[in-house]
């Protein structure tokens, strides 16, 4: 499985909540590098979030999201245990997402 980390939102339109990541902040950031930042009191309810374009093995693009859901503009810390909000179009985004972690936390 390859997969890119963007500096967009264009891939959370019509995404929708598949499941959750509990995992501090440095452990997506060590896979997808940094997210994007909201500020408080935008139009959106998302305070930090990545969106993220796997390549699965029959050659789909699965895309998925991990954001911060609800926070008021909070972004936890870098080792703060949180837990994520995972977004995507089937539940395929959450398992790329949950493959893409595991082999961050073996390296």
């Amino acid at each position: 499985m390859s997969y890119k980390s963007y500096k967009t939102t264009g891939f959370a339109s019509g995404t929708h909540l598949q499941g959750y990541l509990t995992t501090p902040r440095s452990t997506i950031e060590s896979a997808f590098g940094e997210g994007i930042r909201f500020t408080e009191g935008g139009e959106t309810k998302v305070s930090i979030e990545w969106s993220i374009a796997f390549k699965a093995e029959d050659d789909r693009t699965v895309h998925a999201t991990i954001y911060a859901w609800k926070t008021e503009g909070y972004v936890p810390s870098l080792n703060e245990l949180f837990r994520w909000h995972v977004g995507g179009h089937s539940l395929d985004a959450l398992d790329c997402v949950y493959q893409a972690i595991e082999k961050v936390k073996e390296l």
